[in-house]
């Protein structure tokens, strides 16, 4: 189960499904195309942009919008003509910084998902997109797709046709309270998207519409307290991109405990209130997935956790 935050893709029209009008730049190099991806039609209407060797070919569009000293994540699908690494054959612009290096993945059968972020410490123009320059290679490259949120890394794709849209936060609630006071453990299994840390996630319980309590990470090196205090989550761990993590929390009389893949117990002091509540996990600052979890109804021993998230 994939969760992220909340996001907004600020592209009026992510595609190019009106043709020449979605595309900024007036190069006859670049044409409106239709895609033949396969990947339905959120990836159908595309721009092809075909190699110049005398001046830049663009396939750019327009957000006049963006803040000042904030960071920006553009990104989008592409296909090279010879279904390779997009490497060497595009770049991407944004507000007046162009780049010939960017991150990118492999979506199979030669789409690529690219990406670039930047603090936009200056903004010269009002455009982002992919470009052809002269001293890229000779293949055509089909682009759709555009996202332009804010943040260092894309979420998944949010299509949109004639105006911004916003995904909101992902949340699972347990369909049982939990006695904060009472003896139990919880287990989640997941991985951390694009080398972001498991503390974009939170995992606690609601007193109320405005009081939350979880269990907190105070950095990045598995160091845990607990926290009661109003705001959004945190549980930490560092790990590779995509990665997977293995953590189990214990409750056990006035302390809990956690694991983090089968490394050394850590106790702390419980400072919750009382609170009985379904327990909520969310995405409130990027992406991870969550591929199990669990509230067992006891407390687990030393020897168990360990072998819980071995």
């Amino acid at each position: 189960m994939l969760f992220e935050k909340a996001a907004t893709n600020y592209l009026t029209y992510s595609g190019f499904p009106r043709g020449a009008q979605d595309i900024s730049g007036g190069s006859a190099s670049v044409t409106p195309v239709d895609t033949g991806w396969n990947k339905g039609a959120l990836l159908d209407k595309g721009a092809r942009i075909v190699y110049d060797s005398v001046i830049t070919a663009p396939a750019y569009k327009h957000y006049s919008e963006a803040v000042l000293n904030r960071t920006y994540v553009f990104s989008c699908f592409v296909k090279m003509a010879d279904g390779l690494s997009p490497a060497n054959g595009m770049g991407i612009h944004m507000f007046g910084v162009s780049f010939t290096n960017f991150e990118q993945e492999d979506l199979g059968n030669g789409v690529f998902r690219v990406w670039v972020s930047r603090n936009l410490n200056t903004i010269t123009n009002s455009l982002v997109g992919v470009f052809k320059i002269v001293q890229s290679d000779t293949r055509t490259v089909v682009v759709t797709g555009y996202q332009l949120e804010e943040g260092a890394v894309p979420t998944s794709y949010i299509p949109t046709d004639s105006a911004s849209v916003t995904r909101l936060e992902d949340v699972l609630t347990s369909d049982r309270a939990i006695d904060i006071f009472s003896e139990y453990t919880v287990f989640l299994k997941g991985s951390y998207i694009a080398g972001l840390s498991f503390g974009v996630t939170s995992f606690y319980v609601q007193k109320d519409s405005s009081s939350r309590y979880w269990y907190q990470s105070v950095d990045n090196i598995d160091n845990y307290n607990i926290s009661s205090f109003n705001g959004d989550v945190l549980i930490k761990t560092t790990s590779p991109d995509r990665q997977e993590t293995r953590f189990a929390f214990r409750r056990n009389n006035d302390s809990f405990s956690h694991c983090v893949n089968s490394g050394a117990i850590q106790s702390r002091p419980n400072v919750f209130p009382l609170v009985n509540s379904p327990l909520i996990i969310r995405g409130s600052n990027s992406s991870f997935t969550l591929r199990a979890f669990a509230i067992i109804p006891r407390k687990l021993s030393d020897a168990e956790l360990i072998s819980l998230t071995s």
